[in-house]
């Protein structure tokens, strides 16, 4: 009797265990498709991604005194340290975002 019940468990335990595999390789199967998933969308966001920025500064701007900006006019900078997606426009001193966000 003792031996029987032990069959019995054990077989319950082998049929669980057989689940478990079964569903842990359904599991799997899915992380794969979604792995790939992701990929493509990373790859479609970094496509349609542009970096946008830019550092100006007044040549003539001495840091003790400053320099005479004016009022109520766009600061021109003639001092461009960088303008990664050319945003910033020297000329009119007005940056303007080439992407929306």
């Amino acid at each position: 009797a003792m031996v029987q019940q032990q069959a019995t468990v054990i077989g319950s335990l082998q049929a669980d265990l057989q689940t478990v595999k079964n569903e842990n390789g359904a599991m799997r199967s899915e992380n794969t498709a979604m792995k790939a998933e992701l990929d493509t969308l990373k790859s479609k966001v970094d496509s349609n991604t542009q970096a946008v920025a830019f550092t100006v500064r007044f040549s003539a701007d001495d840091n003790l005194n400053g320099i005479h900006v004016g009022g109520h006019a766009p600061l021109r900078f003639d001092k461009i340290v960088s303008n990664v997606g050319s945003g910033y426009d020297s000329t009119t001193g007005m940056f303007t975002a080439p992407v929306a966000g």
